[in-house]
């Protein structure tokens, strides 16, 4: 099998929901499907975030509702979410 890519490694921007969808879901939901996905790739999708560090961003969703995102150790994989009533 010399010539094979795994290609499966990087997380698909198809399979992201917009953050719309993210609202409806409950945590244990959006931790799945979001954890693993690069900064970059959340960013692509999302728009930029409304707060970032080297740790975290953070998306303000319908005025009230935020989506931090954690990543570990300034790696730019995402590692934990956290949906919050401001």
């Amino acid at each position: 099998m010399h010539g094979f890519t795994d290609t499966t490694t990087e997380k698909s921007n198809d399979n992201l929901p917009n953050l719309t969808s993210i609202v409806q879901m409950d945590e244990a939901e959006v931790n799945k499907i979001v954890c693993g996905y690069r900064r970059e790739q959340l960013a692509d999708v999302w728009g930029n975030p409304d707060e970032s560090s080297s740790m975290e961003n953070i998306w303000v969703i319908e005025s009230d509702i935020t989506l931090t995102v954690n990543y570990h150790n300034n790696n730019d994989k995402a590692v934990m979410c956290d949906l919050s009533n401001q």
